[in-house]
């Protein structure tokens, strides 16, 4: 079956604006809200305000800690590095969203302070212990915070911060449930995902052929093959004439065995006889650029999908939907926010 892949960013790891030199793990941020979702009442002025980017609810944010985002973001990509119009451009974006994220994180601040969410200093400390863990020594870290443009105290500001927002992020999902209805309503939403492929089990017999050979020596190669596929045609076991004949050294051992393959898996002249072929047929010499082929399929597996009573009580499903249906909650309270939230921008 394949991978259920839905990303959530309601618990991912949050960066501190001003980047360490190396990935750290901070307390949790919320996501930032769908693209498209609502938002209050937010002016854009022409020109920046001197020294800040925005004001929310009254709180400016610094147009310094914007700044370092964006660098930080383009320090790690080398193609906004250039003076391209696509750089110029992606840039932008970068600004926009990280704006946008610096306000989220304001507001949810704010939020965090008005339900009285303390963070305990226990947590703080421990999460500047593992920040100072990435440098060997204090005066290295030290010398980090100067090049950074802050102090300890705006670190610990920070983590506190991201803290108390974590907490506030358990608390508008916590009551969060998954039903059976959701479970069902989620697999019938997503048939792909509970889709196993057509695949084949076979063993092979290669005959290799060395492009550069003359073509007497290719010519013995396929006599060598001919030789073979008569021997198999009277009865003779493709197991045992593949540890004898097979140039596959990864497998001649085992018979021949491969590993059951789909579509997409071996080059497309082996995998499109294997695919025409019935379970017991034997078919070949296929040529690729290995060689020469014969091949015994000894499975066909169609494609089906997956029983709703085999996967309705795995907890790992229950555990993605639990998490999708969190972060649609922190979207509609996150856009709850910016609608009441009186919002200027100015940049």
């Amino acid at each position: 079956m394949k991978p259920l892949l839905f990303t959530l960013a309601l618990t991912g790891c949050a960066s501190i604006a001003f980047a360490a030199p190396t990935t750290v793990t901070n307390p949790a941020l919320p996501s930032i809200p769908k693209a498209g979702a609502k938002t209050g009442a937010v002016a854009s002025a022409p020109v920046a305000a001197t020294g800040f980017a925005a004001d929310v609810n009254g709180e400016k944010i610094p147009l310094i800690e914007l700044n370092r985002r964006v660098e930080a973001v383009k320090a790690s990509e080398p193609s906004l590095q250039t003076n391209s119009s696509a750089a110029t451009d992606a840039l932008k974006q970068v600004r926009t969203q990280m704006l946008d994220e610096l306000v989220t994180i304001k507001l949810l601040s704010q939020e965090a302070r008005k339900r009285r969410i303390a963070t305990p200093t226990k947590d703080v400390d421990d999460s500047i212990g593992q920040l100072k863990s990435q440098f060997k020594t204090e005066a290295e870290f030290n010398k980090w915070l100067g090049e950074s443009g802050v102090t300890q105290t705006d670190v610990r500001a920070r983590i506190s911060d991201e803290l108390a927002m974590d907490e506030l992020t358990k608390q508008v999902t916590s009551d969060v449930t998954v039903t059976d209805a959701d479970i069902s309503a989620f697999y019938r939403a997503h048939p792909t995902d509970f889709t196993i492929n057509a695949a084949v089990k076979a063993r092979h017999i290669l005959l290799a052929i060395n492009p550069n050979a003359p073509a007497t020596d290719k010519d013995a190669v396929r006599k060598r093959a001919q030789n073979v596929l008569a021997q198999l045609k009277k009865g003779g076991d493709f197991a045992a004439l593949a540890k004898t004949y097979s140039d596959d050294q990864s497998n001649k051992d085992r018979g021949g065995e491969l590993p059951i393959f789909e579509r997409g898996m071996m080059v497309k002249p082996f995998e499109d006889a294997a695919f025409a072929a019935k379970e017991g047929d034997i078919v070949g010499p296929i040529e690729t650029q290995f060689g020469l082929h014969l091949i015994k399929v000894e499975k066909v597996l169609p494609q089906k999908i997956v029983d709703f009573k085999d996967v309705k009580d795995d907890p790992r499903l229950k555990a993605l939907i639990l998490r999708d249906k969190k972060q649609d909650r922190f979207d509609a309270f996150v856009a709850g926010l910016k609608a009441s939230a009186k919002i200027q921008k100015f940049v």
